[in-house]
């Protein structure tokens, strides 16, 4: 019998992404055996690596400009990392966030850390669909529930149910606070992909009580 399929995901990362968030959420996943691919969002043709918020200088599996949206809807889960200047440069993107949305309607996994559901919120994912002539559905809708870094949460609050819990899961929706709760984010994520059994050993590995 042949043997399954590996789980996979999409990182997006820019310079100024947040460390640990990406280091450390990327790390859990491949203790798990899911093959992520590492992908740079206005990464200079000349650099070969992104430079994170706290200096760390990352090596991209591949830069945005080398792909196609297409291709990138291909993965199993999509993952934002915080960082101020990175989720900046996500949100201002047009294909991360039609790849959002790809993931959303196909009720793919969606994971954002810290600053990262302010790029969701950008995306417009859990909110109402806007109609051609510019005028938001009138549709009742339930509000997605979600957690952010605190400094995100007055930006945040007014389209979405807001809590303060280390990882919130909604669905196919994952958010989580900030560097402190990234191996908790990632074991959630790994979940998601693998189950439980897989990922509660690699959280027993790395002591992620």
């Amino acid at each position: 019998m042949a043997s399954p399929q590996p789980r996979t995901a999409l990182m997006f990362v820019a310079n100024g992404s947040e460390d640990v968030e990406t280091v450390g959420t990327l790390d859990v996943l491949r203790r798990a055996q899911v093959q992520v691919t590492v992908v740079a969002v206005e990464q200079a043709a000349n650099a070969s690596h992104v430079e994170l918020s706290n200096g760390t200088k990352l090596v991209p599996d591949q830069r945005l400009e080398d792909t196609t949206a297409l291709a990138l809807t291909k993965f199993d889960a999509v993952v934002i990392p915080g960082g101020g200047p990175g989720t900046q440069t996500l949100k201002q993107n047009g294909t991360v966030l039609q790849v959002l949305r790809s993931y959303d309607q196909n009720k793919k996994t969606v994971a954002a850390i810290c600053a990262g559901p302010t790029v969701l919120q950008a995306a417009r994912l859990g909110l109402p669909s806007v109609q051609g002539g510019g005028a938001a559905t009138t549709l009742a809708h339930r509000c997605l529930r979600l957690t952010s870094y605190p400094t995100a949460r007055a930006q945040l609050e007014s389209d979405y149910d807001y809590c303060e819990d280390t990882v919130v899961v909604d669905g196919h929706i994952i958010t989580s606070r900030g560097p402190a709760t990234a191996l908790h984010f990632g074991v959630a994520i790994a979940k998601a992909l693998v189950g439980d059994k897989v990922a509660t050993k690699v959280a027993q590995d790395m002591l992620v009580v």
